[in-house]
């Protein structure tokens, strides 16, 4: 498409009629090398997709030229679930690429999100320098770490835990586990509701998982694949390591250990990297990261929505978003017993921009930092240390890509 030229673009949910379409511009999008007519018979309707929003935009012809999922997913923030658009899919046909129908539907999918009660949106990106000129800012990563797995030998089991492999019976106990550990973080996804439908049959046919448990409960556990073969190409696959204890994290890596002489190499998904290597004598290796992003679709709803430190705080806030104008203006942030309010009004002393207040929701970063990308502006020492006072909590962490 001629960039000058004016064509007349729609956008509206996707229906089942459209499946075909969308498969065609993800396979095109994404590299899939099936034509459409090897999957076609087995294409989900857009019905079965329960928790995902698709919409479409096309143009005066009533051809699909971009695509993209809003997901109905929940993440939590200090303590608690806020709920969030998760951006997924996002498409676009070559020949509309550079015409801003990309920046149209991300626009339109905001303002959706809002009306069906997103408070949040994150998104995992491919062109960062789209999103964050809509608002979104990347505040962590996930991080896939790799190690030789003989290194972890060195590593000893806890006394006064055990050690056992999961079963189906434990699944309500290993959702507790991970809800504690994402309930004291920032970011960590909810893993309930249509989003995470597979049984715990399914996922035990597809990882083996090991759970540690004290005196008092369950401590700790992880999911993980050992690939197939030996040799030097042979892995331990690592996509789940959550504990709640030190003497957990070292019986699960005496665990991984124990592979040293089938599988050379081990990697682990991590969502807050440094805080493994505190309880290791070994260096890992960085084997990949994917970054997400964050923005704020309702400010005042979000501010209401997290959980906040005891402490009290007020600060006038002028927020800058042209994308989400109803976030716009001038604001006074109230931070009070655990709990926050963002009330239209106060003197706009602090110039805070979307991707600034988003980073500070995450845990992202400083004030500090804040100031030196040109994020904040205004106020001054004192304001700056009850902005810090007020997001400080965990670093933000992700261990579900989407």
């Amino acid at each position: 498409m001629d960039k000058n030229e004016r064509v007349e673009l729609t956008i509206r949910p996707l229906a089942d009629e459209d499946v075909p379409a969308r498969y065609e511009l993800n396979r095109v999008a994404f590299g899939r090398t099936q034509p459409l007519s090897q999957v076609q018979a087995t294409l989900p309707r857009i019905a079965d997709q329960a928790g995902v929003n698709w919409w479409g935009v096309f143009d005066s012809r009533g051809a699909l030229v971009a695509d993209a999922a809003d997901r109905e997913q929940g993440q939590w923030f200090g303590g608690r679930l806020v709920p969030a658009s998760g951006i997924a899919g996002v498409a676009v046909a070559p020949e509309f690429r550079g015409a801003g129908v990309a920046q149209k539907l991300l626009k339109h999918m905001l303002g959706a999100a809002r009306d069906r009660g997103a408070v949040i949106s994150t998104l995992m990106p491919s062109v960062p320098g789209l999103y964050r000129k809509l608002g979104w800012e990347q505040v962590g990563a996930i991080v896939d770490e790799r190690v030789a797995t003989t290194a972890l030998q060195s590593v000893r089991p806890a006394a006064g835990v055990t050690v056992r492999r999961v079963t189906v019976e434990d699944f309500p106990t290993v959702m507790e586990v991970y809800r504690a550990y994402a309930r004291a973080g920032n970011g960590l996804m909810e893993r309930s509701g249509p989003l995470f439908k597979a049984t715990p049959a399914e996922v035990l046919d597809e990882y083996r998982m090991t759970l540690v448990e004290g005196p008092d409960g369950a401590e700790g556990y992880a999911s993980w694949q050992r690939t197939d073969n030996y040799g030097p190409g042979a892995k331990l696959v690592v996509t789940d390591l959550v504990t709640l204890t030190d003497r957990a994290l070292t019986t699960l890596v005496a665990q991984f250990g124990s592979w040293g002489t089938v599988a050379p190499t081990t990697e682990l998904r991590l969502a807050v990297p440094d805080e493994l290597t505190w309880g290791l004598p070994v260096h890992l290796e960085r084997a990949s990261t994917d970054a997400w992003m964050l923005r704020l679709v309702d400010a005042s709803a979000a501010i209401a929505a997290r959980g906040w430190p005891e402490l009290r705080a007020t600060v006038d806030l002028e927020i800058v978003d042209d994308v989400c104008p109803w976030n716009a203006g001038p604001h006074r942030l109230v931070v009070a017993a655990g709990s926050a309010s963002l009330e239209p009004g106060g003197s706009g002393e602090v110039v805070i921009s979307s991707r600034g207040l988003a980073v500070l929701y995450g845990g992202g970063a400083s004030t500090a930092a804040l100031r030196r990308s040109d994020l904040l502006h205004g106020g001054d020492g004192r304001t700056d240390a009850l902005l810090d006072a007020a997001f400080a909590g965990p670093r933000p962490g992700l261990l579900d890509a989407f």
